[in-house]
């Protein structure tokens, strides 16, 4: 996880670029059914004018009289054409961009009530946004600013390098010119240290992940795989499982070249994210998932479970979080691994995205799952007792329309069948 310092360089060469300036010329009127998240969200994207035409088609004047607008959002891993909708306030950046996400922790939890204002002029479990960060000289020494606007319009920090501070008489009329504007506008100055002491999180979103160690020319490419757990075949559950885990989805890297192991830098960010089945987001209940890495020399095949108890993972995701999305910057020197994605338990059914961006020329493939009979049966065949239930054989079907696995003794067309005449009759059907 890299310090908040680390985003200062790439912050500072944005601020820099033409056309990004305040943010006290976006006109938003605060309204109660939208919440401060979604509107500092909304800040952020006004600094990056590409990204905002993405989300935010321009031609659409022939709907002006009629009021209506359209939208684009990011969605696991595609973009949807859709009216306003509300989002979590940690997923608006990402459902904005589709980028990569990351959250610094700043400071300590606080117990103070959420919504009330502090002495200092901050709300507590407010979200602000970060539109611009500055260094000048004061009294001969370096001062790092940073600048922030509160999606309200009004109210803003009071303390030091605010706008009526006294700290601005002891900079350069220029740096002062440039920088000061008091009004009441919501937008506001204040130092880097104050901002680490007084917030306790900063999330960010780059499309790329060259944010993270503050190397803004680096190359990256993305490799996008989606998958599914299913209970009783795919579904095995964290390494703590050891009769299961080898079940569970599995997927190959191979990183060539020798700048990462002689440089010593990360070179890969795993992101694991899961897609509920449910629509209605209220409903949506995430399950604890995380992800293993596995250094292996030449096999074919799907690792079987003697692989796992014989082999310590490389890397790991840091723990198992009942979160969207999980990831991890990683240092993989050359070689072949496997990544293996779950969730904590075994036998919890869930579709995921797995996504790897790779900083060199790193090839990146996905490893088909190819089940011979007997495994197949042995997966399904959950009650150890040389049947399959109903509810098992239903199981496999999943597994065949959902996982794609490649079982040339079931074709899909035969589990249909059989599934139906498991539900006339009530006998289990025998697999010979």
């Amino acid at each position: 996880m890299p310090l908040p310092g680390a985003c200062l360089n790439i912050m500072e060469a944005r601020h820099k670029q033409k056309g990004y300036g305040s943010i006290s010329t976006l006109k938003v009127r605060y309204l109660d059914d939208i919440n401060c998240w979604f509107l500092a969200s909304i800040g952020a994207l006004t600094f990056q004018n590409h990204i905002f035409e993405q989300v935010v088609p321009l031609d659409q004047k022939s709907r002006e009289l009629l009021c209506i607008f359209h939208f684009r959002f990011w969605r696991f891993g595609r973009w949807w054409t859709s009216k306003l909708m509300p989002m979590n306030k940690l997923h608006a950046m990402m459902d904005f961009t589709g980028g990569v996400h990351m959250c610094v922790q700043l400071a300590g939890k606080s117990n103070t009530l959420m919504g009330c204002v502090l002495p200092n002029g901050l709300v507590q479990g407010h979200a602000y946004t970060v539109t611009g960060v500055k260094e000048l000289i004061s009294q001969g020494k370096l001062v790092k600013l940073i600048r922030l606007w509160n999606p309200w319009g009004k109210g803003e920090w009071v303390g030091d390098w605010s706008d009526r501070s006294p700290m601005w008489d002891i900079v350069s009329s220029q740096d002062r010119q440039m920088c000061l504007s008091v009004a009441d506008d919501g937008e506001f100055w204040m130092a880097f240290e104050d901002f680490c002491k007084f917030y306790t999180d900063l999330d960010i979103c780059g499309l790329k992940p060259d944010f993270i160690d503050g190397k803004s020319s680096a190359q990256w490419k993305t490799s996008v795989y989606e998958g599914r757990w299913v209970a009783g075949t795919t579904a095995g559950g964290c390494i703590n499982n050891r009769d299961t885990f080898w079940t569970n989805p599995q997927y190959r890297i191979k990183v060539v070249g020798e700048n990462s192991e002689t440089n010593g830098e990360k070179n890969i960010l795993v992101s694991l994210m899961q897609k509920p089945d449910k629509r209605n987001r209220r409903l949506v209940q995430n399950l604890h998932i995380g992800f293993a890495v596995y250094l292996y020399k030449t096999q074919s095949g799907k690792f079987p479970a003697m692989f796992f108890n014989t082999h310590l993972p490389v890397a790991r995701s840091d723990k198992y979080m009942n979160a969207r999305e999980v990831i991890e910057f990683l240092m993989l020197k050359p070689g072949e691994y496997l990544i293996v994605p779950s969730t904590f338990k075994p036998n919890e059914t869930a579709s995921f995205i797995l996504t790897i961006h790779s900083r060199e020329e790193t090839c990146c493939y996905f490893m088909v799952s190819v089940f011979s009979y007997q495994e197949t049966f042995f997966l399904t065949d959950v009650s150890k007792t040389g049947t399959l239930s109903l509810s098992e054989l239903r199981n496999l079907y999943v597994c065949i329309l959902y996982v794609h696995v490649c079982i040339c003794m079931y074709t899909i067309h035969i589990c249909c069948v059989l599934v139906y005449i498991s539900a006339v009759s009530v006998n289990l059907v025998k697999i010979c």
